[in-house]
C-alpha cells in the first residue's frame, strides 16, 4: 500500500503482486520520507500501527485495528454466509423482492 504514485501499473498488475496506490505517474516517484519499520504510520489520514490488519483489494483499502479483528472478523464471515444463501436462492430461481420480504404488487 502507497499513500502515492506509482508507474507501469498495467506491469505490476501482470506481475500478480498486488500494488495498492494513490495514483500513476509517468516520471519515476521520488521518495519524500521513509518512515521506521515498526512504528504506526499515517495512509490518506488513517491510522496504521503494527499488528493492524490490512485487506484490500481493486475496490478499496480497509484497515483494522488489531483489537477490533476477531469481532470484525467474525461480522465479516456471518455477512459472507448470509450472502452465499442468498446467491444460491437466487440460483434456484427464488425472487429477490421475496427474499427481502418486499411487497411488489403490481397494478393493471
Amino acid at each position: 500500500m502507497i499513500d502515492g504514485a506509482v508507474r507501469d501499473g498495467a506491469g505490476l498488475a501482470a506481475s500478480g503482486f498486488p500494488v495498492f496506490h494513490r495514483g500513476s505517474a509517468p516520471a519515476p516517484c521520488v521518495k519524500e520520507t521513509a518512515p521506521s519499520v515498526g512504528e504506526p504510520i499515517e495512509v490518506a489520514g488513517v491510522s496504521v500501527a503494527p499488528g493492524d490488519m490490512v485487506a484490500a483489494d481493486c475496490d478499496a483499502v480497509v484497515v483494522v485495528a488489531r483489537a477490533e479483528w476477531l469481532e470484525i472478523e467474525a461480522c465479516a464471515r456471518g455477512l459472507e454466509v448470509e450472502e452465499d444463501e442468498l446467491r444460491e436462492a437466487l440460483g434456484r430461481g427464488e425472487r429477490l423482492g421475496e427474499l427481502f420480504g418486499l411487497d411488489f404488487e403490481t397494478s393493471s
